[in-house]
């Protein structure tokens, strides 16, 4: 078995991971300007050194009024490598905010589980496993199915 690393973020009340070698960069929260007549999925577009990065509002694509960011601090940046079979072009840029950057941590495929079939919190789409862990139990995000789900959105909307 092969071990791997999971980034670790809190969103809402919820401690979150995706992979942390489809992470580009973790800078701080920067003002973004809103786009407007843009999908409801696009939070706005950042200057950051020269490049145009579109920030994914995922409050809204899991359609969770309950789930919002309290405190945004930090903005992941993914490599479009990761996801260019989401449609990703090498120079396309995306990210996503988020409350609190975690931990790195190690596992290995056998630790996950699959979402429960009662977590009502994320749509099942959006989940690919969970990881239980002292602090409480990581859900590890679908950021396949959350581009896919993005990008379809912005093409029907154009």
């Amino acid at each position: 078995m092969l071990e791997q690393k999971l980034i670790t973020f809190k969103f809402g009340d919820i401690i979150c991971g995706i992979p942390l070698l489809d992470v580009r960069e973790i800078i701080p929260q920067m003002e973004h300007t809103p786009v407007p007549l843009s999908v409801p999925y696009v939070q706005g577009l950042i200057n950051l050194r020269g490049q145009i990065v579109t920030l994914v509002d995922l409050t809204k694509i899991f359609k969770q009024d309950s789930l919002t960011l309290q405190h945004s601090k930090y903005n992941i940046l993914l490599r479009n490598e990761a996801y260019a079979q989401e449609g990703l072009s090498p120079t396309d840029r995306i990210g996503f905010s988020v409350d609190a950057i975690g931990d790195v941590l190690p596992y290995f495929e056998a630790d996950l589980d699959a979402p429960p079939a009662n977590l009502n919190e994320l749509d099942s789409r959006w989940i690919e496993a969970v990881l239980k862990q002292p602090e409480g139990i990581v859900t590890i995000l679908n950021m396949s199915n959350i581009l896919k789900e993005a990008l379809q959105a912005s093409l029907t909307t154009v």
